[in-house]
């Protein structure tokens, strides 16, 4: 398929399409055929008077084209539909027009996509005219792209505030081009300039008035002034003239009105005009936008046009129609849906980024929507048709934005064969290679829009051009389609982050602040205010140099606390990592004195794997029997793998590791979390084997032990042979003579769940091929489902590697991975949980400025504070994988004794003045949230006693008591912080930041501290930490830190995603891996060079998404502004309807490039948004006052045009 444009006239040998636009002007080749067609319309469009004439009068024709309303699933945007009128009185809708092209453009070579219609049913386009050339492919089917989904990429890109940058540069570029139109035209740059230009004696708009309704000049304004001022209320002007509070002086009578309003009505209906009136104000309207922002030469800045339609509403009968053939004035009626009524449509164009409009035309009869949008584009640019054979390149630098309801593969194809980017959302249509809630099935690939974030896209060549489909799942139920031609196949994917606060742009963007000077920014001081300057600037000295500590972001809870807090070791994570992980610890693992220490402290030791080892030996000849045997799931997984097609040495031998398996479970030597481990390797569901009760456990292992020992027999080889095991041995085993048959309890042990996740798993892709074992290919029951198992199991042709997902499993790395993953994604909170947490959140302010208050007042042991600031994500300054988000960290003058302490290797803490200690604060409300206001109240009392009566005498008082307490204190501090969480929580903030302090305040729902303990951490707890986070990293952690993502254990990370119901209901293996590459990306020294902290960040969506939200705007308010000052019209006829809808247009125009001229503050790229410069427009002048000026100033017009006729007929 080809776009490239007409042959080439001039006789080069270059191509036309390689050649630039630049190129041809410089040659200065005019196409005076382009120029003459545009001239010769004064309605914007490409006909002659008589040609426009006979078409809008012409019969509608019939559609009798298959739309494909199967395909495109009945959108809500899609709310436009073709009334026809029939010769039977009834009206079809007909919702898919095809394109009708009736006129043949002489400037433009045969071969040009316009001269082309599309054939549905094969998908390509053919030549309407019969013509001997070959029929060329319109547009690619939708398996013909290449599809990119989060899996297939390795990484993206982020940026901050890119699509503010782009939209803010683009709006700069439109008001300085505007100002300079005006300086050529001679236009004052002020409102009475712009009111000349517009609506002086001499301008387009009354000089079509004056010729088409035969008025004279002070009629004109008077009635433009009486049209405007009801405008502005919203009222007829019948009513404004009767109101006694109103001043109706200077504006027209009811009946001088209505008369106009009838002649504007029956306006060109005579045939005296070549068209209608609305035509002429059309045209009109056309000209002055054209004229102030499309006319200016060496455009090279892009510009984004953004299309939008605007219903006009008109309630008329198929009476009306059919007894005036002129009733419409050439329109095209449409069924407006959404609304459900009849009406009108004007089709508009408006610069994205400044608001201005540029064209307008309504939709015709006899006119297709394709040769609409083609008469405008073309007119609007007709000064980029100017160079012979250059029209492929015309549309350079035009961005054509549009929403999901406008784009049609005719009109992408014309854009495109013009040179101009097609950019926008879509709707689901057969050319669209991705589609969502869709009921029938077809070769579009299916979104499903219950999961997570994901980002999947698609690339394919539309002739010469390379357009991209993407389509993204929010996350919030909904999926949304997209498309860009300004794109190339191997181009990343961007993220975009939305800073939250536009001011933030200004220094986070600045290449002139230091490391130093940015890490102040993560830090917000909300108590302390009157600390003096001297003891502030020792503060952030503190915080430059002597935490060592990478801040990420200024704040917490926000998109990129979010991210950022994935994939890494916080305080939540550490807690699922180490639960899972310890009992898959070996006893000689070097690092397991570090467990016991730290699962000490925290109440977790019982989850430490079983320090037991049996004295059994495996071989009568083997020479490690003070090893002996451990007793883990690993043990579990290894056997499970040998009991398939098992020689029956293999099984003799497996039923002597289930015999002492099931004497550690008889004499309790196994603790639960151990065997939770043991049952995920048989296939239980993670989180069904955490919740089942310990006697449960021991009850399904006995089940799976005794299948084992079932099969045990004396083995029939010879006696010498090796029998010791391994994953080749039950490998060859599959050939061999002495192969039994052993059946997994498969029916005992799982659930239908676990038995279909495990047949997908072990043979998905057979499953899907329909090449399973036996004549059962398609099983849907349990039963069916273990069938195909056990058959798989023990049928040795069947070779499972070909079809398995399974992975080889490392249980430790695997306990890692899977703590990780689990809370990567935040688990939804609901009920009374959310509200608690949403009160805690409200509360920690409260909390902190009343330990500040008591701190210095001396009720704080050990403890007064200079200030206390909120601090936002932190990462450790050497483990990129530790980061922390505490609630705050509290600043003190360091005293003698604390300059006594400092060790001789800690010559930097000798000298700094200030120390610090985190802040953690908790909200303990209703009885049903972990941690109770009663439980809370009975700790406190504890804290009372070990301080002695003054602290009961405060109780009684309602003042919250403090107690200092050490991590060596394990007796006590288990009754002051009874949740094991908790108490890994505020370790795992005093080790990221390196303090050994942090005071754990606990408050009401009043926001009143109850209690306080101030706990000092011993330096081998800390060390010991640090040395069970490293062991994490690097037995499973590590994964995701590589230099690249090639070595992630994909189908690891989606068993454990599958296996965890909480997470399988909301995410996808995509949606982490989107997740994962965003988060790497994010983080210090990424190739997109990411400073930190990062500001607050509102939204996080693909940067053409983010486009398009900032380009979307300009046409939607246009057409809010005149809904907000509709007219009721006295005479409402489809003429005078179209005709008030163009005058509001006007209005638009002048109020936008009014706004443009005004205001001293310029628009600042730093830190101003396209929302904030419309924001403070609106602010400054907003539409009504516009509006109020207006017509004051046409009421003014009309006097001083009355007065000089006066003046010249006497």
């Amino acid at each position: 398929m080809s776009t490239s444009g007409s042959p080439n006239p001039s006789g080069h040998d270059q191509p036309p399409e390689k050649r630039s636009r630049a190129t041809y002007e410089e040659e200065g080749k005019d196409d005076s055929a382009s120029v003459e067609s545009v001239s010769r319309d004064r309605g914007g469009g490409m006909l002659d008077g008589d040609e426009r004439r006979q078409i809008s009068r012409r019969a509608n024709v019939d559609d009798d084209d298959d739309n494909y309303a199967d395909y495109d699933d009945n959108d809500d945007n899609d709310d436009l539909s073709v009334v026809t009128f029939t010769n039977d009185d009834t009206v079809v809708e007909d919702c898919d027009e095809q394109e009708r092209d009736d006129v043949d453009h002489n400037s433009m070579d045969r071969r040009h996509y316009r001269n082309m219609d599309l054939d549905k049913e094969s998908g390509t386009f053919f030549y309407k005219d019969g013509t001997d050339i070959d029929a060329q492919e319109g547009i690619p089917a939708v398996d013909e792209y290449q599809k990119k989904s989060p899996r297939d990429m390795k990484e993206v890109r982020v940026s901050f505030g890119l699509a503010r940058e782009v939209m803010l540069a683009t709006l700069i570029h439109e008001y300085d081009t505007f100002h300079q139109k005006c300086r050529d035209l001679n236009i004052p740059l002020e409102n009475e300039g712009l009111y000349q230009h517009l609506f002086g004696e001499e301008s387009r708009l009354v000089t079509a008035m004056k010729r088409d309704l035969k008025l004279d000049h002070p009629t004109i304004y008077e009635f433009l002034a009486t049209f405007y001022f009801a405008a502005e209320f919203r009222s007829p002007a019948k009513r404004l003239q009767e109101h006694s509070r109103v001043n109706y002086d200077g504006y027209m009578d009811q009946e001088p009105l209505n008369k106009i309003w009838r002649a504007i009505a029956d306006a060109g209906k005579n045939g005296e005009s070549p068209v209608y009136f609305w035509q002429d104000v059309e045209s009109a309207l056309n000209e002055d936008c054209r004229e102030f922002f499309l006319t200016f030469s060496g455009q090279r800045h892009p510009i984004r046009v953004a299309w939008d339609d605007d219903k006009v509403h008109l309630q008329f009968s198929t009476h009306d129609v059919r007894s005036d053939p002129h009733f419409l004035c050439g329109g095209q009626a449409h069924q407006h849906t959404m609304s459900n009524c009849r009406g009108l449509t004007i089709h508009s164009a408006i610069l994205a980024a400044s608001g201005f409009p540029v064209g307008f035309r309504t939709s015709r009869q006899g006119e297709s929507e394709h040769q609409c949008y083609e008469t405008l584009l073309r007119f609007m640019f007709a000064y980029y048709f100017t160079v012979s054979g250059a029209a492929h390149l015309g549309l350079d630098n035009i961005i054509f934005c549009s929403d999901r309801g406008y784009w049609t593969p005719a009109l992408i194809l014309l854009i495109l064969s013009f040179g101009g980017t097609v950019f926008g959302t879509i709707k689901r249509s057969y050319w669209v290679p991705f589609t969502y809630n869709q009921k029938r099935q077809d070769k579009r690939e299916q979104i499903e829009t219950k999961y997570g974030r994901s980002i999947f896209v698609a690339f394919s060549r539309w002739g010469e051009y390379m357009l991209k489909i993407m389509a993204w799942r929010g996350g919030t139920g909904n999926v949304s389609l997209a498309m860009n031609s300004d794109c190339s196949e191997d181009q990343l994917v961007t993220m975009e982050f939305k800073l939250k606060n536009s001011a933030d742009a200004k220094w986070y963007h600045d290449k002139d602040l230091t490391r130093d000077q940015r890490k102040l920014k993560a830090f917000q001081q909300i108590s302390g205010i009157d600390i003096s300057k001297e003891d502030l600037d020792k503060v952030d000295a503190h915080i430059q140099h002597s935490l060592n500590v990478v801040m990420l972001t200024c704040t917490d809870l926000d998109f990129m606390w979010f991210t950022l807090r994935m994939f890494a070791i916080t305080s939540s994570s550490s807690v699922a990592s180490i639960k899972r992980a310890a009992p898959h610890i070996p006893p000689t693992a070097p690092n397991r004195p570090a467990f016991v220490n730290v699962l000490g402290y925290s109440g977790l030791l019982s989850h430490l794997g079983s320090l037991n080892r049996t004295s059994a030996s495996t071989s009568s000849d083997e020479e490690d029997d003070e090893d002996g045997l451990t007793i883990d799931a690993a043990l579990v997984s290894k056997m499970v793998k040998l009991m398939r097609r098992p020689t029956q040495n293999i099984a003799n031998q497996c039923a002597d590791f289930a015999g002492q398996i099931k004497d550690a479970v008889g004499n309790g030597s196994l603790v639960d979390a151990t065997m939770q481990a043991m049952l995920v390797e048989l296939g239980i569901n993670r989180d069904r084997a955490i919740t089942t009760p310990s006697n449960k456990m021991k009850t399904l292992l006995r089940q799976w032990i005794t299948s084992i020992q079932n099969v045990r027999s004396v083995p029939d080889v010879d006696e010498n042979s090796n029998e010791e095991s391994s994953d080749e041995d039950s490998q060859d085993s599959a050939s061999s003579p002495n192969v039994i048959t052993y059946n997994f309890p498969y029916d005992k042990l799982l659930n239908a769940k676990e038995i279909e996740a495990m047949l997908v798993s072990r043979a998905g892709s057979a499953l899907r091929k329909g090449e399973l074992p036996g004549n059962l290919q398609h099983p849907t029951k349990k039963d069916q489902r273990i069938l195909v198992l056990q058959t798989i199991d023990n049928d040795a042709s069947f070779q499972p590697a070909r079809y398995s997902n399974e992975v080889d499993h490392d249980p430790l790395r695997d306990a890692i991975v899977s703590g990780i993953v689990s809370k990567a994604f935040l688990r939804p909170q609901e009920g009374k949980e959310k509200s608690a947490a949403k009160l805690g959140h409200q509360n920690e302010q409260k909390y902190l400025k009343q330990y500040f208050k008591d701190g210095k007042e001396g009720k704080v042991p050990g403890v007064k504070p200079l200030c206390i600031q909120r601090c936002g994500m932190a990462m450790h300054g050497d483990k990129s994988y530790v980061r922390d988000s505490a609630d705050a960290i509290a600043f003190e003058l360091k005293n003698d004794d604390d300059q006594a302490a400092v060790e001789d290797d800690e010559i930097e803490d000798y000298f700094d003045p200030i120390k610090s200690h985190l802040v953690e604060c908790k909200s303990r409300s209703g009885a049903g949230y972990e941690g109770s206001l009663r439980q809370a109240k009975n700790i406190r009392s504890i804290v009372a006693r070990e301080l002695g009566h003054g602290a009961i005498a405060a109780i009684a008082r309602g003042d919250p008591v403090y107690l200092e307490v050490s991590s060596s204190q394990r007796d006590l501090f288990e009754r002051l912080i009874p949740t094991n969480s908790e108490r890994i929580q505020i370790l795992h903030h005093a080790f990221t930041y390196g303090r050994n302090k942090t005071a754990f305040l606990v408050g009401d729902p009043h926001g009143t501290v109850m209690f306080g303990l101030i706990v000092t951490f011993e330096q081998d707890l800390l060390r010991d930490y640090g040395l069970l986070l490293d062991y994490l990293y690097e037995n499973g952690l590590n994964l995701f830190y590589g230099e690249t993502i090639d070595d992630l254990p994909v189908d690891l990370v989606e068993d454990i995603l599958m296996s965890d119901s909480n997470l399988k209901r909301k995410y996808t293996l995509d949606d982490f891996m989107t997740q994962l590459m965003i988060c790497r990306e994010c983080l210090p020294d990424s190739p997109s060079k990411v400073l930190h902290p990062i500001p607050e960040c509102s939204m996080n969506v693909p940067l053409d998404y983010a486009l398009w939200n900032s380009s979307k705007g300009g046409s939607d308010t246009v057409t809010r502004f005149v809904w907000n000052c509709l007219p009721v019209l006295p005479v409402k006829t489809p003429q005078t309807t179209l005709v008030a809808r163009f005058l509001m247009n006007y209005a638009v125009l002048f109020h936008r490039t009014s706004q443009s001229i005004g205001g001293t503050k310029k628009p600042d790229i730093g830190e101003d948004t396209i929302e904030s410069i419309r924001d403070r427009n609106n602010k400054r002048q907003p539409f009504h006052k516009t509006m109020s000026w207006l017509h004051s100033r046409l009421r003014q017009s009309a006097k001083e045009s009355r007065e000089r006729n006066a003046l010249s007929s006497s």
